[in-house]
């Protein structure tokens, strides 16, 4: 599932959590973008640490053990 505090507001985050559990899902992989989380070294953007962890206990409260995965959008020095 993307979810992305920037590009899916939690309400339609819920909505997507309540049709995977109508569905019988019992786990949800999601991304955790860190450039959401960190915009720039050492500044780490609250609303999207509220974000996450809202969409995290949501999963919980309906049954769904959530699987984060952390990433970047960038992947660097593979051109060296």
């Amino acid at each position: 599932m993307h979810l992305n505090s920037k590009t899916v507001p939690l309400e339609l985050a819920k909505k997507l959590i309540d049709y995977a559990a109508e569905l019988g899902a019992k786990y949800i992989r999601f991304d955790i973008w860190w450039w959401d989380v960190e915009p720039t070294p050492g500044h780490y953007n609250e609303a999207a640490l509220r974000y996450y962890r809202e969409v995290i206990s949501y999963m919980l409260s309906k049954g769904i053990k959530p699987i984060a995965i952390i990433g970047t959008s960038i992947l660097t020095g593979l051109n060296n």
